[in-house]
This record gives structure tokens, C-alpha cells and sequence, in this order.
């Protein structure tokens, strides 16, 4: 229905961007809403949906007859999409204690951090703000599978991430528009600024190499595939991967229902079978949040993947010299400073 683009443009939809908004505009007249269609008709509109997508499948295919050069760049890019898929399901990935069935049951963990702090340390030690997130997250990996007494010695981990294709015209526009690229997190590296090097080459690798173009023509392909079969086939698109790690730029500004405040946004990314953690980052105003979303017969120490975040982003910050945000004290009223003082003073 949605994907965190067109979920991050709805909020501007839904929330006022000042805590005294202009009054709305009149209600429009009521109308009565049309009768349910009949199995009969719904079979009739699916007929003529198909009917449809036949017919636009063999103008594109005739379009390709008449070029054939364009035709041939078209066939190698596909066989290259697929073989790109196939080898992506086929090479292994490390067996983590957070790779295994996936049940019905889940538990949300998260870290917020200053974003000037993040945007300060990218500045100091190259990369970019997804680089920094990204090797936080990496870096708590590491922590917590040693915590689970894994070794993670030259081990590096697959990530899912998920690529917006939307363009300027598609502005809040539903839907689900995005492509993946698959991002390798290095654990076995110890030294915090290597790990941050490898990441930020990584993603600049796969950026320049149309690893999420190629993705994109891949799910396309699988659109033509019927319903039964895409169901069964659910299962190649996230099973060569460990977790999931999806970045979607939030409101620059603070946001308010009603004249009160939004505090705190935490995303949400749902988990797929076989993947039982999945982390969304989001930024909000001044600050980002990333939100772990877990398997609690997986992980049953979830709060220690938080505290393993907050650690591993402080050592960045403390190596790029960054000095920690001071958060804001509340003003206190004359008479509640001298009532807080009495006991003291008795004492």
C-alpha cells in the first residue's frame, strides 16, 4: 500500500506543521457511497484488468520487435538481473542467532541520537549520515553476537536496503516504489573507524555499480508472474540476506496534532521469514531514531542491541572529537526550587 517515502509523505498530510494551524476548510456535502461490487462484477473488472495487461505486454513487445538492437540491450540487462538474483540466493551467509523461524510474536528496541551529533561526525570522518547509521549498526552486531558467544573473526553479515525510486512527478503518490541493494556489514573488523571506511566503500561501490537497478528490473519481472506463484516465490527475496536496514529521510521540521508537539517518531520495518531482526532509521526534526524490530524467541536480550548502539555511535563521536549535544534542562518555578531545597536545608 505504502512504503516509508510515501508513509513519511502522508505525515505531512496528517500533521500541522505550527501549533496554531488555520481552521480547515467546510466539510463537502455528503453523498452515499456505491453498493459493493458483486462477485460477478469483481470477476468482469479482474477479465478486463487482464485483458488490459496483455495488451500493453504485446505493444511492448512488439516495440522491442521493431528495434532489435534495444531488444538485445534489453534481453542481456535482464539475463544479467537474473543472474544477479541467483547469485545473491546462492552464496552463503554466516548463520547468526538471529536467522531462524520467525514467529508470530515481536518486540520493538530503539536508540535516538542528536542529528547534528551524526551529521558532525560524517563531516570529520568522511561518508554520509546513512554511512555513520550504518556502521553503528554494524558495530552493534558485533557486540551483541560476541555477547551471544558467536566469533565474528573476519565474518561480515548481508543487509537488505532498501532503495527509493520515486521521482520529483510521484510526490505523494502510494504505493510501494522502492528497489534493494545488498549491503555488506563487516563484524569482523574491531577497529571503529575501519569498520566505517569498509562501510562507506561498500555503499559507494554498490551505488555506482546499479546493483539496485538491476534489483528493480527483477521485481518487475516477478509483477508478471501469477498471484499462487509469487506467493510461493516471496521467500528468494529474503532469504540470502541476515537483517534488514531501511533509511528514510523524515521530517526536517516539528510536527503538531491538534497544538501539541510530536515528540518522537520510531519506524518500523516489518521482518520476513527467516530474518528475525530488522532495523529503520528515520530522522525527525533534530534528532534520528533507529528502531529494532525483533523475534523475541530469537533475541530475548533485545535491550542489549540498543545499548550496544548508543556504545558504538559514542566511540565514533568520541574519535571524530565531536562533543556531545547537552540536552535542554526544563525551567523550574521560584516556588518549587525552594520546596526542593527545604529538605536539604532541614537536613
Amino acid at each position: 500500500m505504502i512504503d516509508g517515502v510515501s508513509g513519511v509523505q502522508l505525515l505531512g498530510v496528517m500533521f500541522d506543521v505550527t501549533p496554531t494551524p488555520q481552521l480547515p476548510p467546510p466539510a463537502p456535502e455528503r453523498f452515499e457511497a456505491p453498493p459493493l461490487p458483486t462477485p460477478s462484477a469483481q470477476a468482469w473488472r479482474a477479465l478486463g484488468d487482464g485483458a488490459a495487461a496483455a495488451v500493453e505486454g504485446l505493444r511492448a513487445v512488439g516495440g522491442l520487435l521493431r528495434h532489435p538492437a534495444a531488444a538485445w540491450d534489453e534481453l542481456q540487462e535482464t539475463v544479467g538481473s537474473m543472474g544477479e538474483l541467483l547469485r545473491l540466493v546462492l552464496a552463503p551467509i554466516p548463520q547468526t542467532p538471529f536467522n531462524g523461524f520467525v514467529g508470530s510474536q515481536r518486540r520493538i528496541e530503539w536508540a535516538t541520537f542528536s542529528l547534528n551529533e551524526v551529521k558532525a561526525v560524517k563531516n570529520r570522518l568522511g561518508g554520509t549520515v546513512n554511512d555513520v547509521i550504518l556502521a553503528t549498526i554494524t558495530g552493534a552486531l558485533r557486540h551483541y553476537l560476541e555477547d551471544r558467544g558467536w566469533n565474528t573473526d573476519r565474518a561480515e553479515l548481508r543487509a537488505m536496503c532498501p532503495v527509493n525510486l520515486r521521482t520529483a512527478a510521484e510526490h505523494l503518490k502510494l504505493g510501494n516504489r522502492v528497489s534493494a541493494m545488498m549491503a555488506p556489514l563487516p563484524v569482523g573488523i574491531f577497529d571503529p573507524l575501519e569498520r566505517l571506511r569498509q562501510v562507506r566503500t561498500a555503499m559507494e561501490q554498490l551505488k555506482r555499480s546499479g546493483e539496485s537497478a538491476r534489483m528493480s528490473r527483477v521485481m518487475d519481472l516477478l509483477s508478471y508472474v501469477p498471484a499462487p506463484l509469487q506467493h510461493q516465490l516471496g521467500w528468494v527475496q529474503m532469504t540470502p540476506v541476515n537483517t534488514i536496514c531501511t533509511n528514510v529521510p523524515g521530517p526536517p521540521v516539528s510536527l503538531y496534532l491538534q497544538g501539541r508537539r510530536l515528540e518522537k517518531m520510531i519506524p518500523i520495518v516489518p521482518l520476513a521469514q527467516g530474518v528475525g531482526l530488522a532495523f529503520a532509521i528515520l530522522s525527525y526534526a533534530d534528532s534520528i531514531t533507529i528502531g529494532a524490530n525483533l523475534d523475541p524467541g530469537l533475541i530475548t536480550d533485545g535491550e542489549r542491541i540498543t545499548a550496544h548502539l548508543h556504545e558504538c555511535f559514542a566511540e565514533l563521536r568520541a574519535l571524530a572529537g565531536v562533543e556531545p549535544v547537552s540536552q535542554p534542562t526544563k525551567a523550574v518555578r521560584p516556588e518549587r526550587q525552594r520546596r526542593a531545597a527545604a529538605p536539604s536545608q532541614v537536613a
